[in-house]
């Protein structure tokens, strides 16, 4: 009778350390995604921020038609500001 046997442990354990590079550099670029789409969100929403602002300082229409809401651009956000 003739019996191999042959270890599965270190062919695991390069899978399990596979996995774990993996999953760090998923996580890592999802992380780095989700800063990048933070920052480009905040960069496109700031004039609607702006406008806001402008929109809500002006409460009594009596006393405020010294205020103008700034407009910067000709796309729909700077449209909708001087339509304001």
């Amino acid at each position: 009778m003739f019996v191999v046997a042959h270890s599965l442990s270190n062919l695991k354990r390069e899978i399990d350390q596979a996995v774990l590079v993996a999953a760090r550099v998923i996580i890592s670029v999802l992380l780095l995604a989700l800063i990048l789409a933070w920052i480009a969100i905040g960069k496109v929403l700031s004039p609607l921020e702006l406008l806001t602002e402008t929109a809500r300082s002006i409460k009594d229409f009596d006393q405020s038609f010294d205020r103008r809401i700034p407009i910067r651009g000709a796309d729909e956000i700077a449209e909708l500001a001087a339509t304001l």
